[in-house]
């Protein structure tokens, strides 16, 4: 929430210097000419970035206008102003903004060389609170340029026209339409609203006037919309169904693939174990064979020694004299 928590005057009628303070809840009262509508339309000068509304606080066809709030309008024909020459005005609104605890200012300086030629600029200044330097040097206002200038660092937005005061306005309030620049003169005016349809028009609704062959082409156009969209919530349904189909489908289909991943895995798993049997039985044949093989080279080297002795005892037998003589009469 953003409080209005004071308002800075400076050549703006009869306010030649004051800051008015502002608490939760405000009253302002005092006789006729003792400055309400001064105050109020100081502030909605700021706000709606106009002069079109001035005194609707205090009289229904208000007419004043720039020129005689910062020039101080006396009504007399011999001295119609208090203030003459050049002059710069200022109006300024300090806020509180209660969601990030922080001060910001909204206003506008008024530079003003002869009757009705006011140059008016607006700006928006974040993180500050009014101080009287911001506006003054000694005791003159400053000009636009030396309001400019002093305050450069602190002005986060700078407007020329209206437009651009209205668009910084809602950029930095947020959320609130072009409406709201025609409700508050209005929430201002003299005249009261007795008529409840008139506070309505007014403050909430844009006054239309019915049409009824618009009503109804509206009315069947809308009974057109609802069949579409029965139709729509109809195929919603088919399409939900569908999908639900679809789903336990998937879920089916990825059932399938896992039990025929865990017994291709199982298959393999066993197909390992039997290799691993094989390896085992392969390697014991394989120990086996060497130790036949080993047998089988002793055994050889066994039967050659054999063999050479056979040889030997054979050669030492033809030599021997009486195995001749045996041969001989084996002969005979």
């Amino acid at each position: 929430m953003k409080k209005l928590t004071r308002l800075k005057l400076i050549n703006w009628h009869r306010f030649s210097d004051v800051t008015i303070d502002f608490g939760d809840s405000t009253l302002i009262s005092g006789e006729n000419g003792a400055g309400k509508s001064t105050l109020l339309d100081a502030i909605q000068f700021v706000v709606t970035c106009s002069t079109n509304h001035f005194n609707k606080a205090a009289h229904e066809n208000g007419k004043r206008k720039l020129t005689g709030y910062i020039r101080c309008k006396t009504g007399r024909e011999n001295h119609p102003y208090e203030r003459t020459g050049e002059i710069s005005a200022h109006v300024a609104l300090e806020f509180y903004e209660e969601s990030k605890e922080k001060y910001f200012v909204i206003g506008a300086v008024i530079d003003s060389a002869t009757e009705g030629q006011e140059t008016v600029v607006r700006y928006l200044m974040d993180n500050v609170m009014l101080e009287d330097e911001m506006f003054k040097i000694g005791n003159r206002p400053r000009t636009i340029t030396e309001f400019r200038s002093f305050n450069n660092k602190n002005i986060k937005l700078f407007a020329k026209t209206n437009a651009e005061g209205k668009k910084m306005i809602k950029q930095r309030f947020g959320r609130i339409e072009d409406k709201f620049f025609q409700l508050i003169p209005k929430a201002l005016a003299f005249k009261p609203i007795d008529d409840i349809k008139d506070f309505v028009y007014s403050y909430v609704l844009d006054e239309k006037e019915v049409n009824i062959d618009n009503l109804r082409e509206n009315v069947r156009s809308y009974q057109e919309l609802e069949k579409t969209l029965e139709g729509v919530k109809n195929r919603i349904e088919k399409l939900s169904e569908i999908e639900c189909h679809h789903k336990a489908v998937v879920d089916c289909i990825q059932s399938d693939r896992m039990y025929e991943y865990f017994m291709a895995q199982s298959d393999l798993d066993l197909t390992k174990e039997q290799i691993g049997v094989l390896q085992d039985e392969i390697r014991r044949e394989s120990y086996r064979l060497e130790q036949l093989n080993a047998k089988c080279s002793s055994m050889k080297k066994e039967l050659e020694n054999k063999e050479e002795v056979r040889t030997l005892l054979l050669a030492e037998l033809n030599a021997n004299s009486d195995s001749r003589r045996w041969k001989s009469r084996k002969n005979i």
